[in-house]
Formats: C-alpha cells, sequence, structure tokens
C-alpha cells in the first residue's frame, strides 16, 4: 500500500475528483517526484456518471518503459491513486513479474484495455522494439508477490496468471496464517475499500535467500529475501545479472512509508539493517554498485545510499530528533507521522509500534550501532 486506505470523513475531502498527480522519471533520484499529495484516507477515483462513458479505442491504464537491459517497469493509473510499479524480467523459458498491480481498476472510467495481462500479450511497448512484452503468452507467468496488499495482487481478480499452465506465484512463507484465505480480505485491505478480494493462490512458498527457478529448474538470478515491517509478508528480490534489488513498499521517496496494522518498527529495523548489510556484500562483489528499486514513485538509485538514508531518518525518529504529529486511525488508535523537513521521507504508523521500539534496549542499541558504522566507515 501507498496511498492511506482508511476513508476520511467527508468533510476532508478534496474538493476536486482527485489529488493534483504527477508524473515522475525514475532514472535518478533528482527527478524522482511524488505522484501525489499523500494523505491517510482513500481517496476517491472519478464520480461515476450516470451513464457509462464509452470505451476510447486503444487506451489503457498500463504504461511500460525499459528499466535496464532484462526488466521493464510498468505503472498502473489506478483509480485509488496508488500507481504501482510492476516490474516485469523477460527469460527464455519465462516471464516473470514482481506483482501484478490493481486489477485494472482504471482512474479514467473510458480506458478500454484494463487487464494487464492483456496488456503484456497484446499492446507494442516502444522500449521493446515495438512489440508486446509477452506477445500472445508465449512465454509463462512466474508471480513473486512483494506482499499481499490490494495495489499489489488485484489482477487476479481478473484473469489469473496460474490459469496459463505452468505458471506459479511465489510468495513469503514468514507467516503463511497472514495470507489465509480468512485473513486474506483483511491484510489485502480489500474489506476497508469495500472490493472483491482476489482469489489469490500462492504455488510456491519462499523461505528467506531462496532462489527463484524456472518451471525446469533454471536458475534465474533471482534471490528472494524476507524483509518483514511494512506487512509480515513482505519480501526484497535481488536480481544479481542487472545488480538490482527490488524492495516492495518497504520504503520510497516522497510519499508516507506506512506501518500499520499487525506490522512492527522492530521488524521493520531489522529489515533495513538486514538489507545493508547485503547491500555491502553484494557491492564488495564488483565495482558496479547496486541500485534499488520500489514498488511506488522511486526506481534504480543507489541501493547503499538510499538505505542508509532511510535508516538514519529512522534513528532520528525514534530518538526524538523528528517532530511527531499524533491523529487517531478509524479504529481509534493513535497514530503519529514523521516527516523530514524536505518532504523526502516520512513514516506513518501506530504509536504503540514506535513506543515499543524505544522500550527495546536491543532495537535501540542495534540501529544506533548500524548509525557509528556508517560514520565511521
Amino acid at each position: 500500500m501507498f496511498c492511506g486506505v482508511l476513508p476520511l470523513p467527508s468533510a476532508t475531502l478534496p474538493s476536486t475528483t482527485h489529488r493534483q498527480l504527477y508524473r515522475f522519471s525514475s532514472r535518478s533520484s533528482e527527478n524522482s517526484v511524488a505522484l501525489f499529495e499523500m494523505c491517510m484516507g482513500m481517496i476517491p477515483g472519478k464520480a461515476a456518471s450516470p451513464t457509462p462513458e464509452p470505451a476510447n479505442p486503444g487506451s489503457t491504464c498500463f504504461t511500460a518503459s525499459r528499466l535496464n537491459g532484462t526488466t521493464f517497469q510498468i505503472v498502473e493509473d489506478d483509480k485509488f491513486l496508488e500507481m504501482p510499479i510492476i516490474y516485469a524480467k523477460v527469460y527464455p523459458s519465462v516471464f516473470v513479474l514482481m506483482d501484478t498491480g490493481c486489477g485494472g481498476a482504471a482512474r479514467d472510467p473510458s480506458v478500454e484495455l484494463r487487464s494487464l495481462r492483456t496488456f503484456l500479450e497484446t499492446v507494442p511497448v516502444k522500449d521493446n522494439g515495438g512489440a508486446p512484452l509477452n506477445f500472445g503468452g508465449e512465454r509463462k507467468y512466474l508471480v513473486i508477490c512483494t506482499h499481499c496488499h490490494f495495489d499489489h495482487i488485484s489482477e487476479y481478480h481478473d484473469i489469473k496468471f496460474v490459469e496459463t499452465d505452468g505458471s506459479t506465484v511465489w510468495a513469503s512463507d514468514y507467516d503463511k496464517d497472514y495470507l489465509s484465505p480468512t485473513r486474506l480480505p483483511s491484510t489485502s485491505l480489500c474489506d476497508k475499500l469495500d472490493i472483491k478480494t482476489p482469489a489469490y493462490t500462492v504455488t510456491n512458498w519462499c523461505s528467506d535467500g531462496q532462489q527463484v527457478i524456472d518451471s525446469v529448474g533454471h536458475d534465474l538470478g533471482l534471490t528472494v529475501y524476507h524483509t518483514p515491517g511494512h506487512t509480515p509478508d513482505e519480501v526484497a528480490i535481488w536480481d544479481s545479472r542487472e545488480r538490482v534489488l527490488f524492495v516492495g513498499d518497504s520504503m520510497y521517496q516522497h510519499a508516507p512509508i506506512f506501518l500499520f496494522e499487525t506490522q512492527s518498527v522492530i521488524r521493520y529495523s531489522e529489515s533495513i539493517g538486514k538489507m545493508r548489510q547485503l547491500v555491502r556484500l553484494f557491492n564488495a562483489e564488483t565495482e558496479q554498485r547496486a541500485k534499488i528499486s520500489c514498488s511506488h514513485i522511486t526506481a534504480s538509485i543507489d541501493a547503499a545510499d538510499f538505505l542508509a538514508e532511510v535508516d538514519a531518518f529512522l534513528y532520528k525518529v525514534v530518538t526524538g530528533q523528528v517532530e511527531r504529529k499524533g491523529s487517531s486511525d478509524m479504529s481509534g488508535h493513535p497514530r503519529d507521522s514523521y516527516s523530514r523537513k524536505d518532504g523526502g521521507l516520512e513514516f506513518q504508523g501506530r504509536r504503540e509500534y514506535f513506543e515499543e521500539f524505544l522500550a527495546s534496549k536491543k532495537a535501540m542499541d542495534s540501529i544506533r550501532k548500524r548509525q557509528i558504522v556508517e560514520q565511521t566507515s
């Protein structure tokens, strides 16, 4: 989840049909700008008209561009203004997707093509030589879910990728119960949006550090790491060939990083420390520094630098160096937000999770040690 999804009181809703939306370039950190003014409530899409608008022939809510030699980034322009980035990697034997987006819930009601799978298999992409990314579905799908929020798994609601023979869906085995059919309406946030929960079927449960292979056992050069914090099932995916760490919603720029529901700031901090250590090892392997790509806004920036930036800001938050702005969520639980002065980073979460962190000597010692190591390295 990128934007908040808890409904705002009607008096606080914007007068326009949606918040101001920004385009962004993911090629550099300087050009990664806010997609929209963030809020902690669901932002309504364009109001439905009494008579459905006619479809605009050839239009789609997806745009695709090349991230690197084997990877494309697909942005979905959805009515929730999540604008998820779906990453696609093309192999000779398989088509890898990292998440599947909002299920074609287009912001523009006149959009004709709303299915991600149809987009992949039929729509020409300029950065792919004018050809669809997976023409005619010639490659089987391997979907890796960074976490189970609705804006990352909802394509299953429309066309299931696992309907293709031999296609698979991979997800974290850190807390399987979190992804159970009885809990998924809540953990995916679909119940808060009053939308149908996708038929989310995991075929491959990922252990920490698991290598991703295709159906015949070929190593794809991808490794899945457990990174709980934003959600218990959050994962990061290391692409050793392109040297990119995909981190889902664990972090991004210019919008709040959410730590709500059953999440933990302690686990989040541990995952940041874990990813920092992994990137140090990756960078020691070669002179080509690792990049990081997130599921919203931010893509292809220096991994070590951004992780250090996020870690340093979290340290300032838990040591009282950042102003706390308090409020309450829809359940009445106190929540706090902490924003960096330049707006580049922000955390929002339940107050009890930040207080739990402060009360943990182990957690405080660990994050403090990481800052000392950073200063002396």
